[in-house]
């Protein structure tokens, strides 16, 4: 039944941020992928275009679909799953596969990157498409360890190609958070904000994400979303956390207070002690100025008196895209960049590291190259 549930779900999600059409390459994608040996034939003629490292779930759900949509041609695959990489190669009509993002980049053919692998490759694969000079839109976090991290701030942030890297901190384009930023009280606040952003995760479920080694867990994996749209809505860096747990080494559940260098105080919940089923996913609060604001699963945002509604693309995903392609288009830099990146990374390793000494408080070295605009 719960695997139903998250089937169900996913099928949605691709509907609501993609098209009908996606959604049903999404469904045949997953009926192809349990075919031990399904077939696929290279379509005659190479294309040039966009190269997709990884053939998981959430690139066949959500990144294709918004590709597609978006009219992007997509020219290759590289996947450590070859049953995965030629089903979706099948549904998409894309005409080469690689072994892997070494051969990628080698292909002239190869005009971008789509960077979805598991977590833990992140850091070493996006030196890989810098040091190539592509622009790339990588899916977060851009690491799950401090090593990690730290290889990527002192190898990308005064790279040459740094600029064409962008982090998919798909929120920032959510419809509800577009309108919010466009408030003038949160535009114009003389006083730091107080914000709450509480997640009701649901149970922990056996997937990449949730594997320490290579999805770094719900903290690096998931948390890097909130703790970021928590800095870009006061417009301020993390300068300090404190996180406690309800059980000593398990990040399923958590509170982490955090500071930011304007001095807006936030708090971010992370419950897998409900269910998705009966409660709102995400809520974000914050108040300030004597006004108040309210996102409620990123479909309906309320502005003091006022409420709107968003029915589809509510989490961002085809927007993010959308403004990752015009700026390759146009030779621009990228909207949400490594620093971003490497920003809420280190947040996250901070609350990691708080959570393991009951609570003690992490300072963060906030990345000087952040951009906030109000």
């Amino acid at each position: 039944m719960a695997r139903l549930f998250q089937l169900i779900s996913a099928i949605w999600q691709t509907y609501r941020e993609g098209t009908w059409r996606g959604t049903a390459r999404y469904i045949q994608f997953k009926r192809l992928r349990k075919v031990a040996k399904n077939q696929w034939v290279a379509p005659a003629g190479q294309k040039r275009g966009l190269g997709i490292v990884g053939a998981g779930d959430y690139v066949a759900s959500i990144h294709l679909p918004c590709l597609h949509a978006l009219n992007e041609p997509l020219y290759a695959l590289a996947s450590n799953s070859s049953n995965s990489a030629r089903a979706l190669a099948k549904v998409y009509g894309i005409g080469v596969i690689h072994p892997g993002l070494i051969e990628m980049v080698a292909d002239p053919c190869c005009d971008a990157l789509l960077i979805a692998t598991p977590h833990h490759l992140h850091p070493g694969n996006i030196l890989t498409a810098m040091h190539a000079g592509l622009y790339t839109y990588c899916e977060k976090p851009v690491a799950i360890d401090a090593s990690g991290v730290e290889q990527v701030a002192t190898q990308g942030l005064t790279h040459p190609s740094a600029a064409k890297i962008m982090i998919g901190f798909n929120r920032r384009f959510a419809p509800a958070v577009v309108r919010l930023r466009g408030v003038r009280w949160l535009q114009a606040h003389t006083r730091p904000m107080e914000m709450h952003y509480r997640v009701n995760f649901g149970p922990r479920v056996d997937n990449m994400m949730s594997d320490p080694g290579r999805g770094g867990g719900r903290i690096h994996g998931a948390a890097c979303h909130y703790v970021d749209m928590i800095a870009f809505l006061t417009g301020s860096p993390i300068t300090r956390v404190s996180a406690m747990a309800i059980a000593d080494g398990d990040d399923s559940t958590f509170v982490a207070v955090l500071k930011l260098l304007d001095g807006s105080l936030a708090s971010l919940t992370l419950t897998s002690e409900g269910s998705r089923k009966f409660d709102t996913k995400e809520e974000i609060m914050i108040s300030c100025d004597e006004h108040t604001a309210r996102i409620r699963n990123f479909n309906e945002l309320k502005v003091d008196e006022a409420t709107y509604k968003f029915r589809r693309h509510a989490y961002g995903a085809m927007a993010a895209m959308r403004a990752f392609l015009e700026a390759k288009r146009n030779g621009n830099r990228v909207p949400v960049g490594l620093a971003e990146g490497i920003a809420a990374t280190r947040v996250t390793i901070a609350i990691q590291r708080s959570l393991q000494r009951n609570g003690e408080p992490q300072e963060i070295d906030h990345v000087p190259d952040m951009s906030f605009q109000r």
